[in-house]
C-alpha cells in the first residue's frame, strides 16, 4: 500500500513568521481598554473584600463581550453576548451598585446619654434618631411570594419581606450563578 502526501501539509517552520504573528496577536488581544481594567482591577484587589471576586469577574466579562463583538467567530455569539451582558446587570445589582431602595424622611443627632458615655467610655457622642416621616421605599418590584425558595431560615424570612430590596439582590445573585452553571461553557470560541 502506497501514502501519499502533499508537500504542503509538512511546511517547515517559520520561526520568525510565527515569532511575528504571536507577538502580533499578543498586541491585538492585551493592550485594549478592557484588558487594562481587568488586570488593574486584578491588582487592586484584597483578601478580605468579597465584592473583589465579582469586580474581577465583572472585568473579564465586559472583556468578553467586547471581544465577541468585534470578532463574531461563532454561529449564536449573540446569545453569548447576552448571557454576558444579564450577567453584568445582575452583577451590578447583588454588589450594591445599581439602587434598589431609598429612605424619606430624616434623621437627627441627638447628644448620648451621659450613662452611655460612661459605659463606652466616650465623652461628647451623638445618637442618631429618626424624624417621625423617616419611611424605607423598595425601587424595584420583587414577587415575596416565593421566599421560601430563597430563604430556609424561617426567622430571616421576616427580614426579607420587611426589607425586598436585600430578596431581590439574593434572587440575582442566585440567577447569576445559574446563567454561569448552565451556559458558561458556550462563551467561549
Amino acid at each position: 500500500m502506497k501514502v501519499f502526501a502533499n508537500k504542503s501539509l509538512f511546511r517547515k517552520e517559520n520561526l520568525f513568521l510565527d515569532a511575528y504573528y504571536s507577538v502580533r496577536s499578543w498586541f491585538r488581544y492585551t493592550f485594549n481598554k478592557y484588558h487594562r481594567k481587568l488586570v488593574k482591577e486584578a491588582f487592586n484587589g484584597r483578601p478580605w473584600d468579597e465584592g473583589y471576586l465579582f469586580d474581577l469577574e465583572a472585568a473579564k466579562i465586559k472583556e468578553m463581550v467586547d471581544y465577541h463583538q468585534r470578532v463574531q467567530r461563532f454561529e449564536g455569539v449573540e446569545y453569548a453576548i447576552r448571557d454576558m451582558k444579564i450577567c453584568l446587570s445582575l452583577i451590578e445589582i447583588f454588589t450594591g451598585k445599581r439602587n434598589t431602595f431609598h429612605y424619606t424622611g430624616g434623621l437627627k443627632f441627638v447628644e448620648a446619654d451621659k450613662e452611655v458615655e460612661k459605659e463606652l467610655g466616650e465623652e461628647g457622642l451623638l445618637e442618631i434618631k429618626e424624624t417621625s416621616d423617616f419611611e424605607y421605599h423598595c425601587d424595584v418590584f420583587v414577587n415575596t411570594k416565593n421566599v421560601d425558595r430563597f430563604v430556609t431560615d424561617k426567622r430571616v424570612t421576616k427580614f426579607y419581606l420587611e426589607h425586598p430590596h436585600e430578596l431581590y439582590e439574593l434572587k440575582a445573585r442566585r440567577l447569576y450563578h445559574k446563567i454561569r452553571y448552565y451556559k458558561e461553557q458556550e462563551w467561549w470560541d
